[in-house]
């Protein structure tokens, strides 16, 4: 999997970290560093969340736990997709017309197309240009999709426009963004994001399947705090068995699948 594009949201990018499994889930995916996308503004974000922790004002206890220093050091590093709406459509755009100006020419080439052909050509260009900043625009419009899961979606769906066969995939520890995707009625979008997606649970399971349940759970349960999920999973702290874990992380799993239709990645069902 080391030719995919991973796009992390903010969520959790801070939770593998602190759970110290960012390394591990990167290497269990057979991927480098460079294959892990960012938004620009996480660094951000997570310095502002660092100074009300060491001002004390931060209260959910989840947060509390967070591995500030090395999550900001790997927003600092990783390579970014830019958090702006006027550079996104710039983006989207001149991807998409180098997509199609590479085909025009290949097809020039191979079948020189006549004056109706070049004509339904460019009007076919237009219409592709459109609809990724009106994808766009209309996620930023829904409530429960904040405006950096709107960037990473668009960003992975401008890809498979381009090049439907590419493996690229968004990471997300956000259950509302999730729900929420799959109760829009875009069908552009449906048909280009079906299994694009992997949760924190899935990660998790992946990596017990890869370095073994007691090295994970060791990793997990001191800073288990940083999620809900985990807290539930390994309820039992030290003592939490694989079985009863298992069990657990595989409904949540598949409790999430139900709701969000065909979105998340078929893993474990599938690897």
């Amino acid at each position: 999997m080391s030719d995919c594009i991973y796009c992390l949201d903010n969520d959790i990018l801070k939770k593998l970290v602190t759970l110290s499994l960012f390394d591990e889930t990167i290497s269990s995916l057979d991927a480098k560093s460079d294959n892990i996308y960012i938004i620009n503004t996480a660094k951000y974000v997570f310095r502002r969340h660092q100074d009300k922790a060491r001002r004390g004002k931060i209260r959910a206890k989840e947060d509390k736990v967070i591995n500030y220093e090395r999550v900001i050091q790997l927003a600092e590093s990783l390579p970014q997709i830019k958090n702006d709406v006027n550079s996104i459509r710039k983006f989207i755009d001149l991807s998409l017309i180098s997509f199609y100006w590479k085909w025009y020419l290949k097809m020039q080439n191979y079948q020189p197309l006549k004056d109706e052909g070049i004509c339904l050509w460019l009007i076919s260009l237009a219409y592709y240009l459109m609809l990724p900043s009106r994808v766009f625009d209309e996620l930023l419009q829904t409530e429960d999709i904040d405006d950096g899961e709107a960037l990473l979606t668009t960003y992975v769906y401008q890809i498979l426009q381009a090049d439907p066969s590419f493996q690229a995939l968004i990471f997300t520890g956000d259950k509302r963004y999730f729900r929420a995707l799959a109760s829009l009625s875009i069908p552009i979008l449906q048909a280009s994001l079906p299994h694009r997606f992997w949760c924190l649970e899935q990660l998790i399971h992946r990596a017990i399947g890869t370095y073994g349940f007691e090295t994970i759970r060791d990793k997990i349960v001191p800073v288990r705090e940083c999620d809900m999920v985990l807290k539930a999973v390994f309820g039992s702290g030290p003592l939490a068995t694989e079985n009863n874990s298992m069990q657990t992380l595989n409904s949540y799993i598949e409790d999430l699948r139900k709701a969000t239709g065909n979105l998340l990645a078929p893993y474990p069902n599938q690897d």
